[in-house]
């Protein structure tokens, strides 16, 4: 059976090879951790990338929207400038038409027949 003394010896040994691990575990993780801190910034770098690219797609989009009701406004107005011209059109054939009415009436009364009375 080993003494204390020896077990205590057979104990400092490993410790020294314990600290020399832990050591070396110490240095593995300060370099995983500045290796995960580049890796951050990294996308940290392509979130901020993205975001601009984003904005900048956003404020285009939002551009040619408006420049869209713009036209369409526009075109929406010549539409309705073209209905009111035919709606005078019509107008003035209307007013028109009762006069050429008038006319043919004066020279050709109705006649019973022409109203369908009988």
């Amino acid at each position: 059976m080993a003494t204390i003394e020896d077990r205590v010896s057979a104990l400092e040994a490993q410790m020294v090879e314990v600290r020399t691990l832990a050591a070396g575990a110490h240095e593995d993780t300060g370099e995983l951790k500045a290796a995960q801190r580049n890796h951050l910034r990294v996308l940290n770098g392509w979130g901020t990338q993205l975001n601009g690219r984003i904005d900048r797609m956003q404020a285009e989009i939002d551009l040619k929207f408006d420049q869209m009701e713009a036209r369409f406004g526009q075109e929406l107005a010549l539409v309705n400038q073209g209905f009111r011209m035919v709606e005078e059109r019509f107008a003035t054939l209307g007013v028109a038409m009762a006069h050429i009415t008038a006319l043919l009436e004066r020279l050709s009364p109705p006649t019973p027949e022409d109203h369908g009375s009988s």
